[in-house]
Protein backbone atom coordinates (compact mmCIF):
# COMPACT_ATOMS: atom_id res chain seq x y z
CA UNK A 1 0.00 0.00 0.00
CA UNK A 2 1.07 3.95 -0.72
CA UNK A 3 2.86 5.70 2.15
CA UNK A 4 -0.12 8.68 2.16
CA UNK A 5 0.19 11.39 4.39
CA UNK A 6 -1.68 12.10 6.75
CA UNK A 7 -0.47 15.26 9.04
CA UNK A 8 2.09 17.62 7.67
CA UNK A 9 3.30 19.11 10.96
CA UNK A 10 7.30 20.46 11.54
CA UNK A 11 8.84 21.97 14.69
CA UNK A 12 11.29 24.74 14.66
CA UNK A 13 14.58 24.72 16.75
CA UNK A 14 12.62 27.07 19.34
CA UNK A 15 9.60 24.33 19.74
CA UNK A 16 7.06 26.44 17.46
CA UNK A 17 5.21 23.25 15.81
CA UNK A 18 4.18 24.42 12.19
CA UNK A 19 0.96 22.62 10.74
CA UNK A 20 -0.23 23.12 7.33
CA UNK A 21 -3.59 21.49 6.89
CA UNK A 22 -4.27 21.79 2.81
CA UNK A 23 -2.67 22.58 -0.21
CA UNK A 24 -2.17 25.99 -0.20
CA UNK A 25 -1.78 26.46 3.67
CA UNK A 26 1.61 28.68 3.93
CA UNK A 27 2.47 28.58 7.65
CA UNK A 28 5.37 30.37 8.68
CA UNK A 29 7.64 31.55 11.62
CA UNK A 30 10.46 33.62 12.19
CA UNK A 31 12.63 30.94 14.87
CA UNK A 32 14.77 32.95 17.77
CA UNK A 33 17.90 31.43 16.15
CA UNK A 34 16.95 34.29 13.84
CA UNK A 35 15.98 31.98 10.63
CA UNK A 36 13.25 31.58 8.90
CA UNK A 37 10.98 28.63 8.40
CA UNK A 38 8.15 27.81 6.36
CA UNK A 39 5.85 24.45 5.10
CA UNK A 40 3.75 24.70 2.63
CA UNK A 41 1.43 21.73 0.62
CA UNK A 42 -0.88 20.01 3.41
CA UNK A 43 -1.46 16.50 2.96
CA UNK A 44 -0.56 16.78 -0.69
CA UNK A 45 2.71 17.41 -1.19
CA UNK A 46 5.66 18.82 1.36
CA UNK A 47 7.25 22.13 0.33
CA UNK A 48 9.65 23.81 3.33
CA UNK A 49 12.47 25.93 3.87
CA UNK A 50 15.96 24.54 3.65
CA UNK A 51 17.60 26.19 7.24
CA UNK A 52 20.94 25.79 8.79
CA UNK A 53 19.26 24.46 11.29
CA UNK A 54 16.72 22.01 10.36
CA UNK A 55 13.10 21.48 11.77
CA UNK A 56 12.21 18.38 13.65
CA UNK A 57 9.82 15.83 11.78
CA UNK A 58 6.60 15.37 12.84
CA UNK A 59 4.42 14.22 10.11
CA UNK A 60 1.76 11.17 10.54
CA UNK A 61 1.80 9.01 7.43
CA UNK A 62 -0.98 6.39 6.61
CA UNK A 63 1.20 3.45 8.19
CA UNK A 64 0.69 4.89 11.34
CA UNK A 65 -1.41 2.94 14.10
CA UNK A 66 -5.19 3.98 13.68
CA UNK A 67 -5.43 5.23 17.37
CA UNK A 68 -2.53 7.89 16.36
CA UNK A 69 -4.09 8.98 12.81
CA UNK A 70 -7.61 9.41 14.65
CA UNK A 71 -5.98 12.00 16.16
CA UNK A 72 -4.50 13.83 13.89
CA UNK A 73 -6.40 13.46 11.01
CA UNK A 74 -8.29 16.71 10.31
CA UNK A 75 -11.39 18.08 8.76
CA UNK A 76 -11.85 22.08 8.54
CA UNK A 77 -15.24 23.83 10.13
CA UNK A 78 -16.41 26.99 11.75
CA UNK A 79 -16.49 27.70 15.27
CA UNK A 80 -19.67 29.36 16.66
CA UNK A 81 -17.96 32.90 15.48
CA UNK A 82 -17.14 31.83 12.18
CA UNK A 83 -13.60 31.12 12.40
CA UNK A 84 -11.99 28.63 10.65
CA UNK A 85 -10.61 25.60 12.95
CA UNK A 86 -9.27 22.24 12.48
CA UNK A 87 -10.99 19.08 14.09
CA UNK A 88 -9.62 15.85 14.55
CA UNK A 89 -11.45 12.59 13.76
CA UNK A 90 -11.43 11.52 17.56
CA UNK A 91 -13.48 14.77 17.97
CA UNK A 92 -16.00 14.90 15.44
CA UNK A 93 -19.90 14.85 16.15
CA UNK A 94 -21.09 11.57 15.11
CA UNK A 95 -24.01 13.43 12.31
CA UNK A 96 -20.61 15.04 10.89
CA UNK A 97 -18.97 12.04 10.51
CA UNK A 98 -22.19 10.38 9.15
CA UNK A 99 -22.57 12.98 6.83
CA UNK A 100 -19.36 12.85 5.28
CA UNK A 101 -19.46 9.41 4.59
CA UNK A 102 -22.62 9.70 3.21
CA UNK A 103 -21.63 12.68 1.09
CA UNK A 104 -18.58 10.95 -0.45
CA UNK A 105 -20.39 7.37 -1.04
CA UNK A 106 -21.60 9.15 -3.80
CA UNK A 107 -18.95 11.84 -4.69
CA UNK A 108 -17.21 9.41 -7.76
CA UNK A 109 -14.69 10.96 -10.58
CA UNK A 110 -12.76 9.20 -13.33
CA UNK A 111 -10.41 8.12 -10.80
CA UNK A 112 -12.91 6.77 -7.90
CA UNK A 113 -14.16 7.87 -4.56
CA UNK A 114 -12.92 12.09 -4.49
CA UNK A 115 -12.06 11.39 -0.82
CA UNK A 116 -8.59 9.34 0.14
CA UNK A 117 -9.69 9.75 3.74
CA UNK A 118 -13.01 8.16 3.65
CA UNK A 119 -11.95 4.37 5.15
CA UNK A 120 -10.62 6.22 8.22
CA UNK A 121 -14.24 7.76 8.18
CA UNK A 122 -15.95 4.26 8.37
CA UNK A 123 -13.18 2.92 10.16
CA UNK A 124 -14.10 5.54 13.04
CA UNK A 125 -17.59 5.23 13.02
CA UNK A 126 -17.19 1.30 13.27
CA UNK A 127 -15.12 2.01 16.36
CA UNK A 128 -17.42 3.84 18.03
CA UNK A 129 -20.19 1.78 17.60
CA UNK A 130 -18.05 -1.05 18.79
CA UNK A 131 -17.88 0.96 21.98
CA UNK A 132 -21.18 2.33 22.35
CA UNK A 133 -19.98 5.90 22.45
CA UNK A 134 -22.09 8.47 20.28
CA UNK A 135 -20.58 11.96 19.93
CA UNK A 136 -23.87 14.67 19.56
CA UNK A 137 -24.03 17.20 17.06
CA UNK A 138 -22.56 20.46 18.78
CA UNK A 139 -21.12 23.86 17.66
CA UNK A 140 -17.32 23.51 18.03
CA UNK A 141 -15.02 25.61 19.67
CA UNK A 142 -11.24 26.07 19.79
CA UNK A 143 -11.06 23.09 22.57
CA UNK A 144 -12.46 20.63 19.81
CA UNK A 145 -8.96 20.92 17.89
CA UNK A 146 -7.20 19.02 20.67
CA UNK A 147 -7.60 15.91 20.79
CA UNK A 148 -9.37 13.60 22.87
CA UNK A 149 -6.58 10.85 24.89
CA UNK A 150 -6.24 7.95 22.70
CA UNK A 151 -8.44 4.79 23.19
CA UNK A 152 -5.42 2.58 22.15
CA UNK A 153 -6.08 -0.68 24.16
CA UNK A 154 -10.57 0.04 23.02
CA UNK A 155 -8.58 0.45 19.26
CA UNK A 156 -6.69 -2.87 20.06
CA UNK A 157 -9.58 -4.85 20.90
CA UNK A 158 -11.84 -3.10 17.84
CA UNK A 159 -9.33 -4.60 15.17
CA UNK A 160 -9.65 -8.01 16.90
CA UNK A 161 -13.74 -8.07 16.43
CA UNK A 162 -13.68 -6.68 13.28
CA UNK A 163 -10.85 -9.13 12.12
CA UNK A 164 -13.84 -11.61 13.26
CA UNK A 165 -16.47 -10.09 11.69
CA UNK A 166 -14.26 -9.48 8.08
CA UNK A 167 -15.12 -5.59 8.22
CA UNK A 168 -11.19 -5.12 8.52
CA UNK A 169 -10.87 -7.21 5.56
CA UNK A 170 -13.28 -5.28 3.53
CA UNK A 171 -12.00 -1.79 4.71
CA UNK A 172 -8.20 -2.48 4.01
CA UNK A 173 -9.11 -3.65 0.89
CA UNK A 174 -10.92 -1.15 0.04
CA UNK A 175 -7.94 1.54 1.22
CA UNK A 176 -5.66 -0.67 -1.35
CA UNK A 177 -7.63 -0.16 -4.33
CA UNK A 178 -7.78 3.34 -3.88
CA UNK A 179 -3.88 3.71 -3.23
CA UNK A 180 -3.64 1.42 -6.21
CA UNK A 181 -5.78 3.85 -8.19
CA UNK A 182 -7.88 0.83 -9.34
CA UNK A 183 -11.36 1.73 -7.19
CA UNK A 184 -13.93 -0.59 -6.71
CA UNK A 185 -17.62 0.70 -8.40
CA UNK A 186 -19.74 2.76 -6.65
CA UNK A 187 -22.55 0.24 -5.90
CA UNK A 188 -19.86 -1.17 -3.92
CA UNK A 189 -18.52 1.38 -1.79
CA UNK A 190 -22.13 2.14 -1.72
CA UNK A 191 -22.80 -1.34 -0.53
CA UNK A 192 -19.82 -1.05 1.94
CA UNK A 193 -21.64 2.06 3.61
CA UNK A 194 -24.85 0.26 3.88
CA UNK A 195 -22.99 -2.47 5.78
CA UNK A 196 -22.06 0.19 8.19
CA UNK A 197 -24.61 2.29 8.77
CA UNK A 198 -27.03 -0.72 9.32
CA UNK A 199 -25.02 -1.89 12.30
CA UNK A 200 -25.43 1.49 13.83
CA UNK A 201 -29.17 1.25 12.90
CA UNK A 202 -29.34 -1.47 15.69
CA UNK A 203 -28.25 1.40 18.54
CA UNK A 204 -29.42 4.81 17.31
CA UNK A 205 -32.88 5.62 15.45
CA UNK A 206 -31.13 9.30 13.84
CA UNK A 207 -28.88 6.90 11.96
CA UNK A 208 -31.46 5.15 10.40
CA UNK A 209 -33.41 7.96 9.11
CA UNK A 210 -30.17 8.52 7.52
CA UNK A 211 -29.73 5.68 5.78
CA UNK A 212 -33.23 5.74 4.81
CA UNK A 213 -33.16 8.84 3.17
CA UNK A 214 -29.93 8.38 1.84
CA UNK A 215 -30.42 4.67 0.39
CA UNK A 216 -34.04 4.93 -0.17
Amino acid sequence: MERRLILNRWQTPDGTVLTSYHTHDYVEHTDKNGEYYFIDGGNDYVRMSVNNEPMKDLCVYSDAPFSEIRSVLCRGTFDGNKRRIWIPLCNMSNPHLENCITYYARSFSEDGCTNRYMVYYMIELLLRWYSNEYIQERVYTQSDTEPRKEKSELVREFKHYTLETGIVDTLVEFSEKIDAGNHTDEENVIMLVQHILDLWCEKDENIKEIAKRIFG
